[in-house]
């Protein structure tokens, strides 16, 4: 598709450089970063943001891309920038997805645990099959602590220390949640369904604080600007691509390229 398909021009670019030593190991390993996201981040947004910039760049034209070329004035310095500013709105859009998929299974943890608080309650199911839904929603938490922790290690010690900090307070919680789940599915298994249902009370309260606060973190990356912008996305990987194309048409025309 054409998401695909820029990601594998944007690769060739990077090796045709690299190749050619035009860039400093540094920028080259930033480029390479970049490359490797530009794959690993399946968004519908960045789809038609890829899709969008495809078809723009088909049909650039040399005014276009004089002016594009103009205002980047081959400058190594300027693409520096250009090559990090990418990087880091890319960067933030795998640590927002991250953060999200994390609310979502919280979210949908919650729900589930609900339903089944209500189904022993009323005892609409005997408890050898509540316990194994009980054994579900366990299963469920093992999950969502497992994508906390990603969310936790894309996020930057200086830049993102706050929201770093207040997940790993929220994973510290997670061994007391598993506890009540486990105790719940036991004391079901067991037939004691008063205990049990105080187990789930328990876990019900901690899901609650673990989800608004996912959600309030989810939302605080928004206000911080770390949404996806397909404007801003568009225009960066567009002049990486601009640069590096135009760049090898015009070489020639220099006595001395200083990028060859």
């Amino acid at each position: 598709n054409q998401v695909q398909q820029l990601a594998e021009n944007y690769q060739q670019m990077v090796d045709k450089l690299e190749k050619n030593q035009v860039l400093s190991a540094e920028t080259l390993e930033k480029m390479e970063r970049i490359s490797d996201l530009m794959k690993e981040i399946s968004d519908e947004k960045l789809q038609e943001a890829m899709d969008k910039m495809q078809k723009s760049l088909e049909n650039m034209d040399a005014e276009e891309v004089k002016a594009a070329l103009e205002d980047m004035k081959f400058s190594l310095e300027e693409f520096n920038e250009k090559i990090e500013r990418t990087l880091q709105m890319l960067e933030d859009i795998k640590k927002e997805q991250a953060l999200q998929k994390a609310s979502d299974i919280a979210e949908e943890m919650q729900k589930m645990q609900e339903e089944l608080n209500k189904k022993t309650s009323d005892g609409s199911e005997n408890n050898e099959q509540l316990a194994k839904k009980q054994k579900a929603i366990k299963k469920k938490s093992e999950a969502l602590q497992k994508q906390m922790q990603e969310a936790t290690d894309m996020m930057n010690d200086k830049k993102d220390a706050d929201m770093k900090e207040q997940l790993e307070e929220m994973l510290k919680k997670m061994d007391d949640l598993k506890k009540d789940l486990a105790e719940a599915s036991e004391n079901l298994q067991q037939n004691d369904k008063q205990k049990a249902m105080q187990n789930q009370q328990n876990a019900t309260q901690k899901m609650q604080k673990m989800n608004q606060k996912l959600s309030e973190m989810s939302n605080m990356m928004n206000m911080m600007g770390m949404q996806m912008d397909v404007q801003n996305i568009d225009i960066a990987i567009r002049r990486l691509l601009v640069w590096s194309a135009e760049h090898e048409k015009l070489k020639s025309s220099y006595h001395d390229d200083p990028y060859a």
